[in-house]
Parts: structure tokens; C-alpha cells; sequence
């Protein structure tokens, strides 16, 4: 759905029209916690937990993250791809937001490519690969495939499009010009390997298997990839929010202005998603940047 940008942000030219997610919050993640404790800002027991473990992650964090989301579905529904695939390693989020944000224009078919550097999955992966392009083939002089994944150090999507590449090379493709877009959500951290990620350009030819390759650089993929031992600090609505592990496996300390609260779950990622998605949301919603148009997720949710 098409958003109409009121400000200057420098995320976006002047003028221009893009999309703006809103997640709400899925059912599933509703009331994955709760509140075991209170106590008071400075007690011991806040103080003892405080320098556990640094912060990590601030709400511009998440709204350049938003951002760069908005830019992944603009693109990825601009180039109207044949098929879109979502391999299921870490990929899920941004493909689904993806389709949320476009509001079903752009369809993922997701499959499993976790393990794909070892050799006993890749008749699996191929066979899962060639069903799906199967599938979507427009039997037309070109075939765009969008491919969207989260990537470090860019083994992965060398072996996917590698695997691509073995497939087009069968008598039903040996005519057909494929065009791979790649949309590939990294972060700037001495772990993520820049140089071996572009390199998987190498694997084109000419007129016959083109790749396209776009990059998405966020701060951080604490979106994505969500470990008990990150710390989250928020600032919004002239609050600081803080949380906090704690040593008791699914326990954390959830600090608002001197308010603290001490909160157990036992699935402590589905209680970050309904975190963040919380902030994501009043990041968009509230941004003088942009201007909200409607509720999309619910709709994703129903379709």
C-alpha cells in the first residue's frame, strides 16, 4: 500500500512513495509472558543484573531496520518477479514482511535450506528447488526469480545459486534467460564477509543466467537473529525502555522509566517478537517522517 512520505529523512528522497509496514502482533505471541516481580529502580536485585550484559540493540536501530525494509518490498514489488524464494535459515522474517507490506503482490515459496553445506541435504535442497521453479515457470523467453535472504558469511547463497545454476543447465531451461534478484539483508559487523557475499556475482553468465544483486545494510540482525544473551534498549515516547536477561534461563528484567519488572516466559522468542514488533510498529506509526495508511497484517494473517 502505497505511503506518502511528509517529511525530509534522508532514508528516502524527498517526495517519494513507499510502503510502510505495521505488524500488530500475531495471536500466537500474545501473553507469552508475564510479570513474576516488581521492585524498585536501583534495588539490588536491578542493580545485580544491570551489568550482565551491554546494550546492543536502541530503537534507531529498529527504524533503520523498518527502513530498509520499506526499500526491500518497494524493490522486490517494482521488479514483479515469476517466482520468489525463501529459504528457511533465517530469511522467514523479511520475506513475510515482504508480503505483508505488498499486501500478497509478492508470494514466497519457502523451503528448508538449513545444512546446505552438507552434502546429505542437497538432493533434498535441489529436488525442493526444482519443484518450486517447476511450479512457476511463466514458459516465457525470461524467468525473474527474486531470491530474499539474510546472510553472514555468503557460503549460503553462493551454494543456492549455484544449485540454480545446475538446474537451468536441464533441457527444460536450456532456452529460457533467467534473471536472479537477489535481496540480501546483511549488517556491517567484522562477521559478516562482504568480499565472499558479492562474489556470488562470478556465478552469471551473460545473456543466459543474470544476477542482480541488492544489498540491504542494517545495524544490526538482532531481528532475525535473537539470542537470550543480547540486551534491548528502547527510546520512545520519552521513555527509556530496557530489557535485560537474566542467569534463570527465561527469565528477564523489563525496565520503564523507574519502573522495573521481572518477567518470565518460556518461549523467549516469541515474547521478543511481541516486543519489537510493539516498537517497530510505534516507531512507523509515530515517525514524522512518514504517514500511516492502514492495518495490513491482519489482513495477511486472514488471506
Amino acid at each position: 500500500m502505497p505511503q506518502v512520505k511528509e517529511s525530509a529523512d534522508p532514508l528516502l528522497p524527498e517526495g517519494s512513495v513507499g510502503l510502510i509496514y505495521n505488524p500488530a502482533l500475531l495471536d500466537k505471541h500474545t501473553g507469552s509472558f508475564q510479570e513474576i516481580l516488581s521492585f524498585k529502580d536501583g534495588s539490588s536485585e536491578w542493580l545485580s543484573q544491570l551489568g550482565q550484559h551491554r546494550c546492543r540493540t536502541s530503537e534507531t536501530d529498529f527504524h533503520d531496520y523498518a527502513a530498509r525494509m520499506v526499500e526491500l518490498a518497494d524493490h522486490i514489488q517494482g521488479s514483479t518477479p515469476h517466482c520468489s524464494l525463501g529459504p528457511l535459515r533465517g530469511a522467514s522474517k523479511p520475506c513475510v514482511i515482504a508480503e505483508v507490506m505488498t499486501k500478497g503482490a509478492v508470494e514466497y515459496d519457502f523451503f528448508n535450506f538449513q545444512a546446505n553445506s552438507e552434502t546429505k541435504n542437497h538432493a533434498r535442497i535441489r529436488s525442493d528447488l526444482q519443484r518450486i521453479i517447476g511450479l512457476r515457470d511463466p514458459q516465457a523467453e525470461e524467468y525473474r526469480i527474486n531470491i530474499t535472504d539474510v546472510v553472514r558469511g555468503g557460503y549460503g547463497i553462493n551454494k543456492l545459486v549455484a544449485f540454480l545454476g545446475e538446474i537451468k543447465c536441464g533441457s527444460r531451461y536450456a532456452n529460457q534467460k533467467w534473471v536472479l534478484d537477489l535481496n540480501l539483508v546483511h549488517d556491517d559487523s567484522p562477521n559478516t564477509d562482504l568480499s565472499r557475499i558479492l562474489s556470488v556475482q562470478r556465478l552469471g553468465v551473460p545473456d543466459k543466467f543474470e544476477i542482480n544483486l541488492h544489498r540491504y545494510t542494517v545495524p544490526n540482525l538482532i531481528v532475525e537473529d535473537y539470542d537470550e544473551a543480547l540486551a534491548v534498549e528502547l527510546f520512545t515516547d520519552g521513555q527509556r525502555h530496557r530489557f535485560k536477561p537474566c542467569a534463570v534461563p527465561g527469565r528477564f528484567l523489563y525496565r520503564v522509566g523507574d519502573d522495573v519488572r521481572l518477567i518470565e516466559t518460556d518461549d523467549s522468542y516469541k515474547t521478543f517478537e511481541n516486543l519489537y514488533s510493539k516498537a517497530i510498529t510505534e516507531t512507523l506509526i509515530y515517525s514524522s517522517a512518514y504517514k500511516q495508511a492502514g492495518v495490513v497484517w491482519n489482513e495477511y494473517q486472514n488471506k
